[in-house]
């Protein structure tokens, strides 16, 4: 076929192979599932694994699409209106009554950020490396700002020095980020029961 009777899939497929033969020290993906179909995607995905665990290739993938992108990467950020948040968008919620129903309604409309907005913000995102917890059966009496109880964890993965931790608290899933050292001194257990709590600084609002 001539380069023009290549359809969107295809130039896809030959432009991976050309870029990937070059065993490059770093790429630059944009949406690299764009205009695959499911088995093409698992082999490129393969691929990128292969050429990192072999050459230590970085790969730095820009992409809306999720499920690519959850068994691939090592660290995630979010990115909204050309900033980068710290976090990856596990802990983006939609925002429903100024709140967000965990298993006990968290009320945020009281937030000095929230009253910054001209226009009510629609999402919250809360930065997993500032959400803290405690055993649900020994909750102290401090006065926190945000509390979500009954939480269960439901996967544990490490990165380099933090462990994350993915619990369930409802209907939501959200993730909190310790020290490799800290983790080890909880011995934290999935399907633990924990509560966390964070304060406003762990906050963004989002439109």
């Amino acid at each position: 076929k001539y380069p023009n009777e290549l359809s969107s899939g295809q130039s896809q497929k030959i432009a991976f192979a050309i870029a990937l033969s070059v065993r490059a020290k770093y790429y630059l993906l944009d949406e690299p599932s764009a205009f695959l179909d499911k088995n093409t995607t698992l082999l490129f995905k393969k691929a990128i694994l292969k050429m990192h665990e072999n050459f230590n290739t970085g790969f730095l993938i820009a992409s809306h699409d999720k499920h690519f992108l959850d068994s691939l990467a090592q660290k995630k950020l979010y990115l909204h209106s050309g900033e980068i948040l710290e976090f990856e968008n596990t802990n983006v919620f939609e925002l429903e009554n100024q709140g967000v129903k965990f298993c006990n309604f968290i009320d945020f409309s009281n937030c000095k950020k929230y009253k910054d907005f001209k226009k009510p913000p629609s999402k919250i995102a809360i930065d997993p490396y500032k959400i803290s917890f405690f055993n649900s059966k020994n909750i102290p009496k401090n006065n926190y700002e945000f509390i979500l109880e009954k939480c269960y964890i439901i996967a544990l993965r490490s990165r380099k020095s933090d462990v994350f931790i993915r619990v369930s608290c409802m209907d939501k899933i959200l993730e909190f980020a310790l020290e490799k050292q800290e983790f080890l001194k909880f011995d934290l257990k999935l399907y633990e029961e924990l509560s966390l709590y964070f304060y406003e600084d762990a906050i963004c609002f989002l439109n």
